[in-house]
């Protein structure tokens, strides 16, 4: 019932279809890995329907998730986000065959006004080495701190393993929080997606998933 009464909290930013994600009994979300938005290359989050996210629920908080990172294939990219009128994300992308191509991506949307011309910058790329990839899953994590009654701060971190070997990594991406603007920051959302670069879905099945656990909100 714990898995159940927590779908309640996640929302679309779209009609959602059924092949977007699959609600697992272990609490865990298999998300599919789709391109809802003609481009080439990544699609922008904000033009994407598939991201799923959660209203704040507290003024301080903690949002962090375990992505699995044997089942992500070339050209796809999945991570964490925080949105509001603009937002930031951290991200695991791959763009190589084997082991290669694997990295970590930090990037954040830039607005001159319309939709339109909204775009995304990456502000900061890890390569991940091939011990971290066979370490076969990866956490992403975000702390939301209030700062006054119109603004609040993001921070992002990637770890993989423990210690300090080669397939460890324990990544903050950002010189300085993230610091919400334009919006109220309890109009704020968080959340997950799975994309896929090349040219938007023609069909609704056979996608691949990524499978995301360990989802947990401490406040």
């Amino acid at each position: 019932h714990a898995a159940a009464d927590e779908k309640l909290h996640w929302q679309w930013p779209a009609n959602p279809q059924d092949h977007f994600a699959r609600f697992n009994k272990d609490g865990s979300i298999s998300l599919s890995l789709l391109n809802t938005a003609a481009a080439t290359g990544f699609p922008l989050l904000w033009q994407s329907a598939n991201v799923l996210t959660q209203k704040i629920r507290a003024e301080n908080f903690t949002f962090s998730a375990s992505f699995d990172i044997s089942a992500l294939p070339p050209g796809a990219r999945t991570g964490i986000v925080f949105m509001g009128d603009d937002y930031a994300s951290l991200a695991l992308e791959r763009t190589g065959e084997n082991t290669g191509g694997y990295s970590l991506v930090y990037f954040e949307s830039e607005s001159a006004g319309g939709d339109d011309e909204r775009s995304e910058t990456v502000k900061a790329r890890l390569p991940l080495p091939p011990q971290a990839v066979q370490a076969g899953r990866l956490q992403l994590s975000l702390t939301f701190t209030k700062c006054d009654e119109r603004r609040g701060s993001v921070s992002f971190t990637a770890a993989c393993g423990r210690g300090s070997g080669a397939g460890c990594i324990n990544w903050q991406p950002q010189a300085e929080p993230y610091v919400t603007k334009n919006a109220h920051w309890v109009g704020g959302r968080f959340g997950l997606y799975a994309l896929r670069a090349g040219q938007a879905d023609a069909a609704a099945s056979g996608f691949p998933q990524i499978s995301v656990s360990d989802i947990c909100i401490k406040s």
